[in-house]
């Protein structure tokens, strides 16, 4: 996704949103200034590097479960 698509799709979810506590937390976040630049992934290990790469092609190959299935999962577990 480019930038000029993510800026946009962020701009459509916020203005999605109309729970005041949550642009409030919103606004935080966007509004502290990064001391310096650092790429989380430079902080992973190899194995959880590895766990990603692993999730991405599941995703590729089609090997996911749609959210419904996993939250009525959930829900029958907890019952």
């Amino acid at each position: 996704m480019s930038t000029t698509e993510l800026k946009y799709n962020l701009v459509k979810l916020i203005e999605s949103i109309n729970d005041n506590r949550t642009l409030q937390a919103l606004y935080t976040l966007l509004s502290k200034k990064v001391e310096t630049e650092i790429d989380f992934c430079d902080q992973l290990s190899d194995e959880e590097k590895k766990g990603i790469e692993e999730g991405l092609a599941q995703i590729e190959r089609g090997e996911t479960i749609p959210h419904e299935e996993v939250m009525a999962e959930i829900k029958l577990r907890t019952s």
